[in-house]
């Protein structure tokens, strides 16, 4: 009870300037003030700093905290017997180097305060370091761009001369049905593989379609980055009806007659990256429907029995001339 009285009797004497430039105040007892009767000696008081920014620290005395007493009159106070420190509620102030003391609730919200001039807040390279980051950045997109810039697919054909695989021809009722295989190159020219996922070719005489096909719906072909790989299109033509006429055309034994020149669209669906794509082509191509010929069995005999007939004809003779020399010469 008697330290609550002397804390409660506590209060601020006088008010001063020290070389720092703080203000300061002057604590003193009002006990030891009515004990001696005179004014208290400075040196024997302790300053506290009240709240206010100092050498771009922070405030080491807030408003309406008790007085803090600085822990250099510790000894002077005890020696008086009416001075008193009041740490119990305070914590030293980080930024005053060690004059004053931050009340405990107040410990928390602390702000640093940086000089305007402070190396910290120019840090060296700083425009070398943004171009360098800057130009990482211009090189990946760049780069990105690039190998993931879609490119299309070129398809293409040498314009091969097509003969029938397979041909049926009834002159009488003006019908033939032959089959060809038409053949393409196609191109990826793009970083990442596409797929083939249907062909669609559709041939057309003087204008007129006479037959279509498709290919690589139930079995896509993959093509792989920057590679090449061949499209095989079967196609089955059926001369009937109003193209009835050309089966005659194809009973000719004139090259020109029974070769057809038709008229090729292709169109080829591809994907990449769940992106879906088309490419056509257009090619002239010639179409023989002439059934090719059996083959005749050839009738030239085999050198190899020649030659061995000949061999021994010559041995045969030359054995008959022997011996008429030794039964013509004298014994």
């Amino acid at each position: 009870m008697d330290r609550l009285k002397n804390m409660a009797n506590v209060n601020y004497d006088e008010e001063y300037e020290n070389d720092n430039g703080e203000r300061s105040l002057i604590v003193a007892s009002s006990n030891h003030r009515r004990g001696s009767g005179s004014r208290p000696n400075p040196t024997s008081y302790s300053s506290l700093s009240q709240h206010s920014h100092t050498n771009g620290g922070l405030s080491s005395h807030a408003p309406g905290s008790p007085p803090i007493v600085d822990a250099a009159t510790t000894g002077s106070g005890q020696n008086n017997g009416g001075y008193e420190e009041l740490f119990k509620d305070s914590v030293p102030c980080p930024s005053c180097r060690g004059l004053g003391r931050v009340p405990k609730e107040l410990e928390n919200q602390l702000v640093a305060l940086i000089p305007m001039k402070d190396g910290r807040l120019k840090p060296r390279r700083t425009i070398l370091y943004v171009a360098i980051a800057v130009g990482l950045c211009i090189v990946t997109a760049g780069l990105l761009i690039f190998f993931l810039m879609p490119r299309d697919i070129t398809i293409s054909s040498n314009r091969p001369f097509l003969e029938p695989k397979h041909i049926d021809i009834n002159v009488t009722a003006k019908f033939a049905n032959f089959t060809v295989i038409n053949k393409y190159n196609v191109s990826n020219n793009n970083f990442y593989s596409v797929k083939i996922s249907g062909v669609a070719m559709k041939s057309l005489y003087s204008n007129a379609v006479i037959a279509q096909s498709s290919a690589y719906k139930e079995h896509p072909l993959e093509i792989s980055a920057r590679s090449e790989d061949e499209l095989l299109v079967p196609m089955d033509f059926i001369l009937s009806g109003e193209h009835g006429s050309l089966v005659s055309h194809c009973m000719s034994n004139w090259s020109w007659i029974h070769n057809l020149p038709i008229l090729f669209e292709v169109t080829a669906n591809y994907t990449y990256m769940g992106h879906s794509e088309q490419a056509t082509l257009t090619t002239f191509q010639t179409v023989s429907c002439h059934p090719q010929p059996k083959p005749v069995p050839s009738t030239i005999k085999s050198p190899t029995m020649g030659f061995h007939a000949t061999v021994a004809t010559r041995s045969f003779s030359r054995a008959k001339r022997d011996i008429r020399d030794v039964l013509d010469s004298p014994s």
